[in-house]
């Protein structure tokens, strides 16, 4: 359906243009806030991720008529959203960690007597481990794990060769797993059912 939309917007059809953003604006904006989490704790992860979305689509619809091909679609609009991500963080000033980062515990975010964790808690705590990881490594690890972009994909979005893409995927995930493991979280505490 998506090639149809596109054929159609690349020839000047609004509605279809506004079909193509109805169907990728939640994706957008959740990649966005993803990327955004570490914002989350003064609540500035919703706004900045809706703002950023917004410019998204309004690049979208202004270089719509460069897209070479259909199918490189998807690649190109995360590629836009990544660039307006990265111009908003150059824009603010960097987020150090906390200074207590390094005594982060389990306790903080409601283990039980019995050391289980909710699905809140531990979307709270794979968020706090992405934002430890190297950028470059958590833009791979979101766009593969959670926008489940092919590494083809991947790659036209960040504009590297596929190799790097599966580097920093593999160099992600073994830094997520090591600070997960050193707030004693194991993969088991993951995959927990609530």
């Amino acid at each position: 359906m998506d090639d149809l939309w596109i054929e159609r917007a690349r020839r000047g059809d609004a509605a279809a243009f506004n079909a193509l953003m109805q169907h990728w604006h939640p994706r957008i904006y959740r990649y966005v806030r993803r990327y955004f989490a570490r914002y989350a704790a003064a609540g500035e992860d919703g706004p900045m991720a809706a703002e950023v979305a917004q410019k998204t689509f309004i690049s979208a619809y202004e270089g719509l008529g460069r897209l070479r091909r259909n199918a490189g679609f998807r690649s190109w609009l995360y590629r836009i959203a990544i660039n307006h991500c990265h111009a908003e963080e150059r824009r603010r000033k960097p987020d150090p960690l906390p200074e207590d980062a390094g005594t982060f515990q389990v306790q903080a975010w409601g283990a039980g007597p019995e050391g289980d964790l909710t699905h809140d808690d531990l979307q709270r705590w794979l968020q706090e481990a992405l934002r430890r990881i190297p950028a470059e490594q958590r833009e791979v690890v979101l766009l593969k794990e959670y926008e489940h972009l092919t590494f083809r994909e991947i790659a036209e979005a960040l504009q590297i060769p596929e190799s790097t893409a599966k580097s920093r995927l593999y160099y992600g995930l073994k830094a997520l797993r090591q600070v997960l493991e050193g707030w004693r979280l194991t993969p088991e505490h993951l995959y927990h059912e609530s």
